[in-house]
């Protein structure tokens, strides 16, 4: 990939249900909400995802992010799917990749991967990224 974004995400809103729950074993629950992203991307992020919670505390998810707004000095909106982990101190770390074709506007052919972190300590994404 050929260029990096980095940056920081601020949480706008976040409402999550269990949709199921069995004594002794993992909850299952569906979120959704608003991100916002400052630094090398601008814009604001609507997602939905599932997530698993073992009864230690931790969990894993699964999302799906559309992020609308500027990359470098492009604008346009780009979709990524997100697959991540959140420990027992609610810290959050996840890898993502650019679905293919997502891209619109002036983000069109954009390709790329990345991840965040999301915590008490740091609130921060990477993208390395190109275009088609």
């Amino acid at each position: 990939m050929g260029t990096k974004a980095k940056g920081t995400i601020e949480a706008k809103s976040w409402d999550e249900q269990a949709y199921s729950e069995i004594e002794g074993g993992p909850k299952l629950a569906a979120s959704k909400g608003v991100d916002l992203y400052h630094g090398d991307v601008e814009g604001e992020a609507t997602y939905g995802g599932i997530t698993v919670y073992d009864p230690s505390g931790s969990a894993v998810f699964m999302s799906v992010q559309r992020l609308t707004g500027r990359l470098g000095d492009r604008e346009g909106s780009f979709v990524v799917q997100i697959d991540g982990t959140v420990d027992a101190a609610g810290n959050t770390k996840a890898g993502w990749k650019v679905l293919p074709g997502s891209g619109t506007g002036q983000l069109k052919g954009l390709r790329g991967k990345g991840g965040f972190v999301y915590g008490e300590k740091e609130n921060s994404y990477t993208l390395d990224y190109d275009f088609a």
